[in-house]
């Protein structure tokens, strides 16, 4: 499917509402360039927790702990992982009852 959409002059674009709905109304996109293409794709809670995990395995290893200094700061590390993964659902949860009440 194509449709055509306009730039404003803040270089924003609207995405057609059937594209939007069709990808499960994500609230953030990457985008990427290829030669003369945007290309726009979903960040979804998994690609989230992968790029948290990321990022907390490079932390680990530019903080030199070793052995049970490294077992207790990935303990806390999954506290706080637990926590912001709450977080996240609430956040999913919120954003479908409003997506619920506006349909």
């Amino acid at each position: 499917m194509k449709k055509r959409v306009k730039v404003s002059s803040n270089r924003q674009l609207a995405i057609p509402v059937e594209f939007y709905r069709n990808l499960d109304e994500p609230d953030e996109f990457d985008v990427y360039q290829d030669r003369d293409r945007l290309i726009l794709v979903p960040v979804r809670l998994e690609d989230r927790f992968r790029e948290f995990t990321r990022e907390m395995r490079e932390h680990l290893r530019r903080s030199g702990l070793t052995g049970e200094e490294l077992i207790t700061e990935l303990e806390r590390k999954k506290e706080l992982f637990n926590s912001q993964l709450s977080q996240i659902i609430d956040e999913v949860n919120q954003t479908m009852q409003n997506r619920d009440e506006s349909h």
